[in-house]
């Protein structure tokens, strides 16, 4: 049973890393049936809820809404989590909740994303991993984006890790 309510709910691909592991963008990359991984993943999550895309400079994914970077350089997933909930916060004001989910993570299901939903706190992720996250969009979490937006472009990143303290 799908537990979600499809309107207060986002789910953001975040593709903006710089793949230095891999010699290439993720997204990019070419699944057997010639579809990009965050075409893949995009589509995969485009039940009734609002999918979007943080972190690809060009739209490369049309009918998907997509936060643009609005730094060029690679300051990590945390600052596309930031800028994510502040353009949900101001694009669409009735989505409450986000989970943030690395175009590399196809193997993902619903369930484990039910299991997210549930957890009462503002933030919640599965133990030893601090992604996939799901954010709620509270005027605490808020702040502390507005907050970090300034401060993590001059510390050139911010870890997962200590993005949740701010929460604990």
């Amino acid at each position: 049973a799908n537990m979600i309510n499809p309107n207060h709910l986002a789910i953001g691909i975040l593709a903006g890393g710089s793949s230095s592991r891999m010699g290439s963008d993720k997204g990019s990359l070419r699944l057997p049936n010639q579809q990009t991984l965050l075409e893949y993943m995009l589509s995969k999550y485009t039940r009734e809820n609002l999918v979007f895309s943080s972190g690809v400079c060009n739209s490369q994914v049309s009918g998907f809404e997509v936060v643009p970077d609005v730094s060029s350089s690679r300051l990590g997933p945390v600052f596309g989590i930031v800028c994510s909930l502040v353009w949900l916060a101001r694009e669409h004001p009735k989505i409450t909740q986000c989970i943030f989910i690395p175009v590399d993570m196809a193997y993902l299901c619903f369930e484990d994303l039910g299991k997210l939903i549930t957890v009462p706190q503002e933030i919640g992720y599965f133990k030893g991993s601090p992604l996939p996250i799901k954010i709620n969009i509270t005027n605490n979490v808020l702040s502390v984006c507005h907050e970090l937006f300034t401060k993590i472009p001059l510390l050139g990143g911010y870890s997962v890790i200590d993005f949740i303290r701010h929460f604990a």
